[in-house]
């Protein structure tokens, strides 16, 4: 619906200035939307369930986002919407690694390169592969940690950010452990 995606939204804006309550509020009012709609009517609603994922991403509330991630990443794959697949993916790493699923986080950032890659799209690479060094340096892998942010550094991506630095920050953790 538009009001899920107009709320989510709206959480995100105060997530990310600062307003944890309200965007906690928004959150869970965006979610109670979603939820009640079975899938059929969600597929319409993928970019909502991302904006929502991201948002709980944000909020350290990471079973919430990898929930509504998982649901938009099956709902993306079943309606072959790529571009929110690339996304949805890139997105559902962090909150796995947060809870200490790593074999999932694994998984789950070795297909969001494959998908980034795929769809040629050079942010959510570069994003992938760092997600992909976070999660080999959360298994104790150095090595592979700096193989994936090197493989990051070497994107010819948009130098936006925060995705600028993010190969740095992970060659940085990389070098740390090594």
């Amino acid at each position: 619906s538009l009001e899920a995606f107009a709320v989510a939204l709206l959480a995100a804006v105060a997530a990310a200035d600062g307003d944890g309550q309200r965007a906690r509020r928004g959150a869970d009012e965006a979610g109670a939307i979603l939820d009640a709609l079975n899938d059929e009517a969600v597929v319409s609603e993928i970019g909502t369930l991302m904006v929502l994922g991201w948002t709980n991403r944000w909020l350290g509330r990471f079973a919430a986002a990898e929930r509504d991630l998982r649901r938009g990443i099956r709902l993306a794959r079943a309606t072959g919407r790529f571009f929110f697949l690339c996304q949805t993916t890139v997105a559902a790493v962090r909150p796995l690694l947060a809870l200490g699923r790593l074999d999932d986080a694994l998984a789950t950032a070795q297909e969001a390169v494959e998908f980034a890659r795929l769809a040629g799209d050079q942010p959510h690479t570069v994003a992938a592969y760092c997600e992909l060094a976070t999660v080999h340096y959360a298994l104790g892998d150095a090595t592979s940690a700096l193989q994936a942010a090197d493989d990051a550094a070497r994107i010819k991506a948009p130098q936006m950010l925060p995705i600028a630095a993010q190969p740095g920050w992970c060659r940085g953790l990389a070098l740390i452990a090594a």
